[in-house]
């Protein structure tokens, strides 16, 4: 297989990772010997770096002199290893495209099921993170129980019901100016700007990717449980779903979540090395302690609330009625059905990160 070929596939095997909140992509990195590569590879990047590539790109494209400009552009890319990112970036982008409605789907109508495959998984990343350890010394301990401690704070402060409640009521006020004439409601289409998210969730839509991004360039950690505890994973996930539609808002709140990744990456990356060269047990310790946290947020039994909800679909704002929300507020198993699924989901989701260690082990990938 050409080097480019299993990079690529490396990619897709992180896409399908990083839509589960449980295990990290970066994590399939470090398996596979791919992540101090990737990290020096960001590291690259300074100020000028991005300037440097558009001026020689826009010499390819209307300068005269088209072939001095690519030499120089293929030369600079080279230096960035900015091929081998993007090859990764394509293969992460296929899977997350294609899975992406699937989640959305199991989410809404598999909830406890599904967190509890995420419990499988979780379970077993804490240990294949333990065992990155190089020493094992009894302070480490604190770093693990801050780890732990941060992570079920964030759990314990998000609010579902409530958000909820907001943006229900946000689109009743909408389609009752609707209904009486005051306004009209764009039907999304194609191409079109109808306006689903507001200002302000746009702006917070780029800082949830500058704050992911920050976590989730630790191997260990998932950027798609970062947004399950600050409460914004239904929100990216359906919007990375609704891009089939080429509506302009999910492509808008699409690009503004990786430029606030793009960022966060850039600027989190440098740190990242001098914390790795300088402190890399302690590191390890924290993200196991962040790992160990978020048991308690993708325990599979939620007390849940019924409630009227109003939703915007691709034909605009409808009623739903009896809806369930589930809170952050852990419960036993409603029955004994509940748990024996649970339980088998559980046993699947650990059993499918064994099998990519194994992978990850026969068929490491040594960068060039």
């Amino acid at each position: 297989m050409p080097l480019w070929l299993k990079e690529y596939c490396t990619g897709l095997m992180m896409g399908i990772v990083d839509l589960i909140p449980g295990v990290s992509g970066v994590t399939v990195l470090f398996l596979l010997g791919l992540y101090e590569r990737v990290i020096g590879a960001i590291s690259k990047f300074k100020a000028g770096s991005a300037a440097l590539l558009t001026r020689y790109g826009l010499g390819v494209l209307f300068s005269r002199q088209r072939k001095e400009n690519f030499t120089a552009l293929t030369k600079e890319a080279r230096a960035l290893d900015l091929p081998f990112l993007i090859r990764l970036l394509l293969g992460a982008g296929t899977t997350i495209l294609l899975f992406s409605t699937l989640i959305k789907y199991l989410l809404e109508n598999q909830f406890t099921n599904l967190y509890g495959f995420f419990f499988g998984l979780i379970i077993v990343s804490i240990f294949l993170s333990i065992k990155m350890l190089k020493i094992k010394k009894p302070h480490f301990l604190f770093h693990f129980a801050l780890g732990a401690l941060i992570t079920v704070t964030l759990t314990m402060s998000g609010d579902p019901v409530q958000d909820a409640i907001k943006k229900s009521e946000r689109y009743r006020i909408i389609n009752e100016a609707v209904e009486s004439g005051q306004t009209s409601l764009t039907v999304r289409a194609p191409f079109k700007y109808s306006g689903h998210y507001t200002g302000k969730e746009l702006i917070e839509t780029a800082l949830t990717g500058s704050v992911v991004v920050c976590v989730a360039i630790l191997p260990g950690i998932s950027g798609s449980l970062v947004m399950v505890l600050i409460g914004k994973y239904y929100d990216v996930i359906s919007a990375v779903s609704g891009l089939k539609t080429l509506q302009l808002d999910y492509m808008l709140f699409c690009g503004l979540f990786g430029l606030g990744m793009l960022f966060g990456a850039v600027i989190f990356a440098r740190v990242i090395n001098f914390v790795f060269s300088r402190f890399y047990n302690a590191t390890i310790s924290f993200v196991v302690g962040l790992l160990a946290g978020s048991l308690y947020a993708l325990w599979p039994f939620k007390q849940t609330v019924v409630m009227d909800q109003y939703v915007r679909g691709q034909h605009g704002i409808s009623l739903v009625e009896n809806a369930v929300v589930h809170t952050n507020i852990n419960a036993l198993p409603p029955d004994t059905a509940s748990l024996v699924f649970a339980l088998a989901f559980c046993c699947a989701g650990a059993a499918f990160i064994i099998l990519l260690e194994r992978f990850a082990g026969q068929k490491k990938i040594v960068g060039t």
